[in-house]
């Protein structure tokens, strides 16, 4: 059974929201980004007993389910670059808040929808082009169930 949505919070703590997943059981990283500004990957603690985290595996802007019971019953946490990481007091509410908006400003997303791709668009020549204008998050050519292109490209640079 596919789970249509997933709970992500930003920090352990903080309240979840519900993520879609795509009909093949996974999660696009675009999803997480478009909620999460500078988001690069998720994480999930497979014991709530541990202080150890596991990883998400993201192959091409793709999150593919845990192998260990999938996406249910489980609250995922994202991942960010460690330039973004952020040193908060846990005892100070308001430092937490101010500290969120000060790492959403200094790593601002860019979001570009490029339109009229020809059907024969190769999605690691589009990448290669774009990376000269910054780090580029997901680079990533819409298709459709068939798997072939619906003539856009959604592009994230920071």
């Amino acid at each position: 059974m596919t789970v249509e949505f997933l709970q992500v919070c930003e920090e352990e703590g903080d309240d979840p929201i519900e993520l879609p997943t795509e009909e093949n059981g996974t999660l696009l990283l675009s999803t997480v980004a478009a909620q999460f500004p500078g988001a690069l990957g998720l994480k999930y603690k497979a014991n709530a007993d541990s202080k150890t985290y596991r990883g998400v595996r993201l192959s091409d802007g793709v999150l593919h389910p845990p192998p260990d019971g999938g996406w249910e019953s489980k609250l995922f946490v994202c991942s960010f670059p460690k330039e973004n990481k952020r040193k908060v007091d846990d005892d100070s509410a308001e430092n937490s808040s101010a500290s969120k908006t000060k790492r959403l400003e200094s790593s601002r997303c860019t979001d570009l929808i490029v339109l009229g791709l020809a059907w024969k668009t190769d999605e690691k020549e589009l990448q290669t082009y774009f990376e000269k204008y910054g780090d580029l998050l997901v680079a990533q050519v819409k298709k459709d169930r068939d798997d072939y292109i619906i003539n856009f490209l959604h592009i994230y640079l920071v």
